[in-house]
């Protein structure tokens, strides 16, 4: 190893290890920066499912209502060979459904649901900040 001299270690070697602790606090700095920032990115795609949840929620929602008024006017829709468009509006004035609230901001959606020819039922919503997918197509 080092002999130690009456000189002591030196500048040379004091430069050295000076250097060799910066570069290894550099190092930890870089993969605890790396570490937060995935961490981050993680919790906003957490935060982006949970999101979209809430609105699957309420399109289950205003579904049910959709399947509700099919199964009650069942003799209605036995005589349709096209699909129905009902509003959110159509079926909150019969009492099938209250308003959809964005839970996000506290505005009213706006929807309506499909029923097929075959009494199959698909709604649509479409909050301040989401939308179905394909509810242009049928708006």
């Amino acid at each position: 190893m080092f002999k130690l001299n009456e000189k002591g270690w030196g500048y040379g070697f004091l430069f050295f290890f000076a250097a060799l602790f910066i570069l290894i606090l550099v190092g930890a700095a870089i993969a605890i920066s790396n570490i937060t920032k995935n961490n981050k990115d993680s919790e906003s795609s957490d935060s982006k499912k949970n999101y979209d949840r809430v609105y699957v929620i309420l399109e289950e929602k205003l579904k049910n209502s959709g399947d509700y008024y099919v199964a009650n006017n069942e003799e209605y829709f036995d005589k349709k060979s096209v699909s129905t468009k009902m509003t959110v509006a159509f079926l909150k004035n019969k009492g099938y459904i209250d308003d959809i609230i964005d839970p996000v901001d506290n505005s009213s959606c706006d929807g309506f649901v499909i029923v097929y020819e075959n009494k199959e039922v698909k709604s649509y919503i479409k909050c301040s900040k989401y939308k179905t997918e394909n509810y242009d197509s049928w708006s």
